[in-house]
């Protein structure tokens, strides 16, 4: 039993629960009815006001604790990823080759599985994207090119890819860097795109999460505000005070069910993307063909070179 509250989650499940089974109580024994009269008065507006208050402040307050919580856990999969991360990266003898490979097999790499993936969509080999625009829109009837025979294709279809391939050219990938810093699901996306879209991803997700619990927090606590004490029964006063308490503790409880999760799933969204960087570097590791060139020196080269043949 001690373990089970111990996991966060199941205690605030619980207590929801329990503010539930206390609402059931209070409006079973004390007969409440819906009043639409109240519904934008003073009174309720400042119900509204104080529960909406109640549910951002706490909602923020337990979203901080709980990726703190989260993370001071070694079984948590941030931590968890971390400390991969950090293993990872020891193994990684010289940063400079990283980042080379990164510009020139990764990201390269990448730009063609987006392109190939998108062709394939199109029902057009992968083949044609390499061709020229001009070459491209050819293609309406049969052509031959490298020894190969292409078409005919739709001219819409063709118009895309001269599209696609505008597109590819634009795309801008993170710095290098990126791959030797944890700071910052299944998909088809490349690990370079994962890593552009990472904070997107997960101020979508604090948009998505927040939104939709705050909508279903405020409505059923203002369901709980609007109503009224049936005057034809007794105690009218004492009941309704009840009712407002726990359509406010509703509101509380429910925040911090709602932060709690949201603090949790962030966590889990960085140690997603902290685990994508460690199979980058696993990746570079097993690619024993590939050669680091001394950018430096070939530039040096390069302008001594010049320097030679204006001097000629």
């Amino acid at each position: 039993m001690k373990k089970l509250f111990e996991n966060k989650k199941v205690t605030f499940g619980l207590m929801t629960i329990g503010l539930v089974f206390a609402i059931v109580i209070v409006s079973s024994f004390w007969p409440f009815i819906l009043d639409p009269s109240r519904i934008f008065t003073k009174e309720f507006l400042t119900d509204e006001l104080i529960i909406t208050s109640i549910v951002c402040s706490v909602t923020i307050a337990m979203l901080s604790i709980a990726q703190a919580s989260n993370q001071a856990n070694p079984k948590s999969e941030l931590a968890q990823a971390k400390v991969e991360f950090k293993n990872s990266l020891t193994r990684i003898a010289n940063h400079s080759v990283l980042y080379q490979w990164i510009k020139k097999v990764l990201q390269t790499r990448d730009k063609r599985e987006i392109a190939e993936r998108e062709m394939t969509k199109l029902l057009i080999p992968y083949e044609v994207f390499n061709l020229s625009e001009s070459d491209i829109l050819t293609l309406t009837s049969v052509q031959k090119f490298n020894d190969r025979y292409y078409g005919p294709y739709d001219i819409k279809k063709l118009k895309k890819v001269i599209e696609l391939k505008k597109r590819i050219s634009k795309i801008k990938f993170v710095a290098p860097n990126y791959y030797t810093s944890h700071k910052s699901f299944n998909s088809d996306k490349t690990l370079s795109e994962l890593a552009k879209t990472e904070n997107i991803k997960k101020i979508f997700t604090i948009v998505l999460q927040l939104s939709a619990r705050i909508l279903i927090t405020w409505v059923v606590a203002s369901i709980l505000a609007s109503l009224v004490r049936d005057l034809t029964q007794d105690g009218g006063n004492t009941a309704q005070a009840w009712m407002k308490f726990l359509s406010r503790m509703f509101a509380f409880v429910q925040s911090c069910v709602l932060g709690y999760n949201m603090g949790c799933k962030l966590n889990d969204l960085d140690a997603f993307y902290i685990l994508k960087r460690v199979e980058t570097h696993t990746l570079f590791l097993e690619d024993t063909s590939f050669v680091y060139v001394d950018e430096s020196k070939l530039m040096y080269e390069k302008g001594a070179n010049d320097g030679q043949e204006i001097h000629n």
